[in-house]
C-alpha cells in the first residue's frame, strides 16, 4: 500500500501545474454552456441528455451521464471555481495510478508494475485527459475500467458483483469502455488465476451484456441514437470513401499518435481538416502507422505462450486503441491527446516489461529499468511545459498555430480570442483562413459571419450567414441569423425565422419574443 501512495503522489506532483488553470477548449460547452452542470436545470437531466447538456433534438451523440454528474457535482458545491474541477482531475488521475498499479502487479508481477505504473503517470501524451476538464470522461472510465478487472479477478460473487458496478460507472462514464468484458474475457484466458480455469464464465459475461444494454437504453430514450453524430469539421473523414478514410486514420496513427508518444515535446492537442483528413495508399505517414500496429499485434501472438503478461498488455492497448483510431469505426474527434489515456495503460506495462527484457537480454539488468526512467524522466520534465498552454484558452489556441497551423478548427479557435479582445482585423485574418481551410465547416463560417458583423462589413456578413444556413439549419445557427437580422432593423424577420423551428428550446422562445417586442419599438441590442 505504501508503493500505491508513493505513485499516486508522483501522479499528484506530476499534474499539480495544471490545479490553476481555467475552462479551456471543449470546457465551455461542457461546462459553462452546460445546463445540467450550471444548475439551470435538475441534476437527474444528466440522465436525458447528452455530454454538453444538448436534449435530443440539438445533440451530437455523446452520452456519458456519470462525467456530466461528476462535473456538475464539483462545479455546483465549489461555486463554479475552475481549480477546484482541475484538483479532482489531478486527484482521478493520482487514484487511477493507484489503482492500476495495485491490479497489475497481480497481471504481470510486482517489478513491472511498479515502474510501469510510475511510467504512466507522468507520459505527456495523454497529458490532456487530465489538463482539461472533459478528460472526466476518460478518467472516470479508466479508473472504473481498471477496478472492474481487479474485481473481475476474484472469482466469487462480490468480486462479480464489483466487477458489474464498475463496468457500469465506466460505461456510464465513455463510449469506448464497452471494449472492458473483452479484456477481461482474454485476460482469463492468457492469465488465469492461481487454480483458476481459463473457461470464460459466461454468466457473467451475460451480465456485462446487461450493463451494456441497460446503459445504451438510457442513450437512446436521451437522445434518440446508438450512433453519434459526427461533424466533418472535427472528424473530416466523416463522408470520405472508405479507402480515403482508412489511409487517413492510419496517417493520423504515424504522423500524430506515435510520434506523440515517442516526442513528450510534441503537443498536438487537436486536428481537424483539412490537416486531418482523408489519404491515399502512396502515404508513408499511414504506412507506418499500420505498420506498427501490426507490429505491435504480431508480439502480442508471439508472445501468448512465452509472456502471456505481455501478450495482454498489448491486447490491452490495442483493443482500445482500436475504438478510437477511426481505422475500424468514426468516432466524433480525428485526433485528440487524451484518447490515448485508457490504451497507454497496457502500453506502459507492455514498455516496462520489453525494457526489462532487453537489460536482461543484453546481461545488464538495471540498463532496462534505466532506460524507463530516463523515459519517464522526459515525460516529466515536458509535462511541466504543458501546462502552461492549457492554462487559458489563448495560450492554448498559440500553442496549435505553432503545431497545427493548417487546421481550420484551431484558425477558428485563435479568431475567436482576437474577437475577444477585440482585435477584429487580426480575428478576420484567421477566420477567413478556417472558413477557406474547411469551405464546408458550419462553424468556420459562423465565426467569421459573426467577426465581419462586428468589423461594420454587413453585406459580406449576410452572405457568411446564409452560408452558414446553407450547410446547418441548427436552432443555434439560426437564432445567430436572426440576431444578426435584428441588429439590421429586421428584428420581425428574425422572429418569423425562428418561428418555423418545429420544437424550439426556451431560449429560442425568449428570443422570439424579444424580437418581435424589438420589431415594434427602437432596437436596443440584442438579448
Amino acid at each position: 500500500m505504501k508503493r500505491a501512495l508513493l505513485l499516486s503522489l508522483l501522479a499528484a506532483l506530476a499534474y499539480a501545474g495544471s490545479i490553476p488553470s481555467g475552462y479551456v477548449l471543449d470546457d465551455y460547452f461542457a461546462i459553462e454552456t452546460n445546463p445540467v452542470v450550471r444548475g439551470e436545470v435538475p441534476l437527474h437531466e444528466a440522465f436525458t441528455r447528452d455530454f454538453w447538456g444538448r436534449p435530443a433534438a440539438e445533440t451530437i451523440g455523446t452520452y456519458r451521464p456519470l462525467a456530466v454528474l461528476s462535473l456538475a457535482l464539483d462545479t455546483q458545491l465549489t461555486g463554479g471555481r475552475p481549480w477546484v474541477s482541475h484538483l479532482l482531475n489531478v486527484l482521478l488521475h493520482a487514484l487511477c495510478v493507484a489503482v492500476v498499479y495495485l491490479t497489475w502487479r497481480h497481471l504481470v508481477g510486482e517489478p513491472v508494475a511498479l515502474v510501469g505504473a510510475a511510467l504512466f503517470s507522468v507520459l505527456a501524451a495523454p497529458a490532456e485527459a487530465v489538463q482539461a476538464l472533459v478528460g472526466r470522461a476518460d478518467l472516470l472510465s479508466t479508473l472504473a475500467g481498471v477496478a472492474m478487472l481487479h474485481a473481475h479477478r476474484r472469482r466469487n460473487i462480490a468480486g462479480a458483483i464489483g466487477a458489474l458496478g464498475a463496468f457500469a460507472v465506466a460505461v456510464g462514464s465513455k463510449e469506448s469502455a464497452i471494449a472492458f468484458p473483452v479484456l477481461l474475457l482474454s485476460a482469463d484466458w492468457l492469465l488465469p488465476p492461481e487454480g483458476g480455469s481459463r473457461r470464460p464464465r459466461w454468466w457473467l459475461a451475460g451480465g456485462y451484456a446487461v450493463v451494456v444494454a441497460l446503459v445504451g437504453t438510457g442513450r437512446l430514450v436521451a437522445i434518440g441514437s446508438w450512433n453519434p453524430v459526427i461533424e466533418p469539421v472535427l472528424n473530416p473523414l466523416a463522408g470520405a470513401p472508405l479507402l480515403g478514410r482508412f489511409f487517413g486514420a492510419a496517417r493520423i496513427i504515424g504522423e500524430r499518435y506515435l510520434l506523440g508518444i515517442v516526442d513528450p515535446t510534441r503537443r498536438l492537442f487537436l486536428c481537424s481538416a483539412p490537416a486531418c483528413g482523408p489519404d491515399s495508399p502512396a502515404s508513408l505517414w499511414a504506412w507506418s502507422g499500420l505498420a506498427a500496429l501490426i507490429g505491435l499485434g504480431a508480439v502480442a501472438l508471439a508472445s501468448v505462450r512465452r509472456a502471456p503478461p505481455l501478450a495482454f498488455s498489448l491486447v490491452w492497448f490495442l483493443a482500445f486503441f482500436g475504438l478510437v483510431s477511426n481505422l475500424l469505426v468514426l468516432s466524433p474527434s480525428v485526433y485528440a491527446e487524451r484518447l490515448l489515456y485508457a490504451p497507454l495503460v497496457g502500453l506502459s506495462m507492455a514498455a516496462t516489461w520489453g525494457a526489462r527484457g532487453l537489460g536482461k537480454w543484453l546481461g545488464r539488468p538495471t540498463l532496462g529499468w534505466a532506460l524507463v526512467g530516463v523515459v519517464g524522466l522526459g515525460n516529466l520534465v515536458a509535462l511541466q511545459f504543458r501546462h502552461d498552454d492549457w492554462r487559458d484558452p489563448e495560450s492554448l489556441y498559440r500553442t496549435g498555430l505553432t503545431y497545427a497551423p493548417d487546421s481550420s478548427m484551431v484558425r477558428g479557435l485563435v479568431a475567436q480570442v482576437h474577437m475577444e479582445k477585440g482585435e477584429l482585423e487580426e480575428a478576420l485574418v484567421h477566420a477567413r483562413l478556417a472558413a477557406s481551410l474547411s469551405p464546408q465547416s458550419a462553424r468556420a463560417h459562423e465565426t467569421l459571419a459573426i467577426i465581419l458583423d462586428r468589423s461594420g462589413r454587413t453585406e459580406e456578413a449576410r452572405r457568411s450567414y446564409l452560408r452558414l444556413l446553407e450547410l446547418e439549419r441548427s436552432e443555434r445557427a439560426l437564432r445567430n441569423y436572426a440576431l444578426f437580422l435584428s441588429r439590421h432593423g429586421q428584428a420581425l424577420e428574425g422572429a418569423a425565422l425562428l418561428r418555423q423551428l418545429p420544437q424550439p428550446s426556451p431560449l429560442v422562445k425568449e428570443t422570439i419574443t424579444y424580437l418581435e417586442e424589438m420589431g415594434r419599438t427602437a432596437p436596443i441590442g440584442p438579448p
